[in-house]
């Protein structure tokens, strides 16, 4: 938001999916910042997604796929390697922002990706 990012556009993803993302676990914080968080909450009776109240949308990547946000905050990125699959998953991640994005990584993944885009010292 101190980019100038209504919440509204903000979209945090998480790279964890539901059953290990603390942003859906039973004790998940419901504000950040004083701003609500809107999560998935089960379904309506005609099988149309219901919502928490709440501003800044927080999401599994695979769900959020194929929609895009001005800004993501892309969370809970954690892999030991850099496999096509991570690489796909990232790629996905990376480009659902429009404008903006932020992603927060474990020390681990970090390290991955700090070895694999450092640049390669040659003599041209």
């Amino acid at each position: 938001m101190d980019q100038g990012y209504a919440p509204e556009n903000i979209v945090i993803l998480t790279y964890q999916g539901l059953a290990n993302s603390r942003f859906f676990a039973s004790d998940a914080p419901k504000t950040l910042n004083e701003i609500g968080l809107k999560r998935q909450d089960g379904y309506d009776a005609a099988g149309q997604v219901k919502y928490t109240d709440g501003q800044v949308l927080v999401e599994t990547l695979y769900r959020f796929k194929g929609q895009a946000a001005d800004a993501v905050i892309l969370t809970e990125v954690d892999f030991e390697e850099l496999d096509e699959k991570n690489r796909r998953k990232l790629f996905v991640a990376l480009s659902r922002a429009r404008l903006h994005v932020i992603y927060i990584t474990s020390e681990r993944a970090r390290e991955v990706l700090y070895e694999k885009l450092a640049p390669v010292d040659s003599e041209c």
